[in-house]
C-alpha cells in the first residue's frame, strides 16, 4: 500500500520542457550563503513553452530582479518549484496540475539569457534547495516520509 502512494505521488512529476537538455546541473551551497547553482538550466530558446512540474498553486507570477518568474507551491510535499526567466499565461491563486502550460521562456538578460530554464525547487519551511530533478528522473530515489 505505501509503495503504491508512493508511485502514485511521484507518477504526478514531469519535467518543464519535455526532453530539454540539462545545461547546468544542481550543485547545492556547502553553506546557506556560498556559492551555488541552486537548481537546474534546461536548454531553451526564447519563445519555448514551460510546464508546472506538478500540481500546486500558482503563488507568484511576476518580476523579480528584471526577470520574470513564477513560483508553485506543491503542498503535497512541501515544496516550492520556480520557473525563471517566464513570461506566465497563470496568476497568482491559479491551480495547476503537473504538465499544464504556465507560460513561456522570455527575453532576458542573466546567465540563462535566450539559452536556458532555471527551475529552482526548495523546502520553504527549512529553508533548503532541493535537486528538481529527483521528481521524476529514475536515476534519483525519492522517499517521503511517513510522519514529522
Amino acid at each position: 500500500m505505501i509503495l503504491f502512494a508512493l508511485v502514485t505521488i511521484l507518477s504526478q512529476w514531469l519535467a518543464p520542457i519535455p526532453g530539454a537538455e540539462v545545461l547546468l546541473d544542481f550543485a547545492p551551497a556547502q553553506q546557506r550563503w556560498s556559492a551555488g547553482h541552486r537548481g537546474v538550466d534546461f536548454a531553451a530558446e526564447t519563445g519555448t513553452s514551460v510546464a508546472a512540474i506538478g500540481p500546486g498553486t500558482v503563488v507568484f507570477a511576476g518580476i523579480i530582479a528584471g526577470k520574470p518568474v513564477i513560483s508553485i507551491e506543491h503542498p503535497e510535499l512541501g515544496l516550492r518549484s520556480t520557473y525563471e526567466p517566464v513570461t506566465g499565461v497563470v496568476r497568482p491563486g491559479d491551480v495547476v496540475r503537473g504538465g499544464q502550460l504556465i507560460g513561456s521562456i522570455a527575453r532576458v538578460g542573466g546567465h540563462c539569457a535566450d539559452r536556458c530554464l532555471h527551475l529552482g525547487l526548495k523546502d520553504p519551511r527549512h529553508g533548503q534547495y532541493r535537486d528538481p530533478l529527483a521528481l521524476w528522473d529514475s536515476r534519483y530515489a525519492v522517499l517521503k516520509p511517513l510522519s514529522d
